[in-house]
C-alpha cells in the first residue's frame, strides 16, 4: 500500500472520531452554562478518541 494512501487513511479515522468528542465537549460547555453538565458523554468520547488514536498508530507503525 502507498505511504500517500495509508496516511490519508489513517488522517480520515482520526478525523472520524475526533469531531463528534469535539462537538461533545462544545456542546457541554453550553449545557453546563444552561445547568447540565454532562462530564460522562464529554469523557466516554475523549476517551474513546484516545483508544482509536492508539490502536491506529500501532497498527500504522507496527502493521
Amino acid at each position: 500500500m502507498p505511504f500517500w494512501l495509508s496516511l490519508t487513511v489513517l488522517v480520515c479515522e482520526l478525523l472520524a472520531f475526533a469531531i463528534p468528542a469535539i462537538v461533545c465537549t462544545v456542546c457541554n460547555s453550553k449545557a453546563t452554562r444552561l445547568g447540565h453538565p454532562v462530564r460522562g458523554a464529554v469523557a466516554i468520547g475523549w476517551g474513546v478518541l484516545g483508544l482509536v488514536v492508539a490502536i491506529s498508530l500501532m497498527l500504522w507503525f507496527f502493521g
